[in-house]
């Protein structure tokens, strides 16, 4: 995993934008095949984070494929409809 995804996990924005700012590939993919738009869909919203705002900031970037898939197949947004996150799917069904 790379910080971007641990930083999209965390749903923590200023973090993300400052790693893309200074060139932090999110097209790059863990073990898994999992990309840093996948983390930001499916961990867990802890109390001050803001997942919703990640997703916008990686889709903004225009790296981001929205239709990526891990190895098993699955999307950001079946992850954040699996997760049980409706304003993370709905965002990246718009996208």
């Amino acid at each position: 995993e790379t910080p971007l995804m641990r930083a999209g996990a965390s749903g923590h924005v200023q973090m993300v934008s400052m790693l893309l700012a200074r060139g932090a590939d999110p097209v790059v993919t863990s073990s898994c095949g999992l990309t840093a738009l996948m983390f930001a869909a499916c961990y867990d919203g802890r109390r001050g984070s803001d997942h919703a705002g990640v997703i916008r900031l990686l889709l903004e970037d225009g790296r981001v494929a929205v239709e990526a898939r891990d190895r098993t197949g699955c999307t950001a947004l079946w992850w954040a409809c699996s997760m049980g996150y409706p304003e993370r799917a709905r965002m990246l069904l718009l996208e």
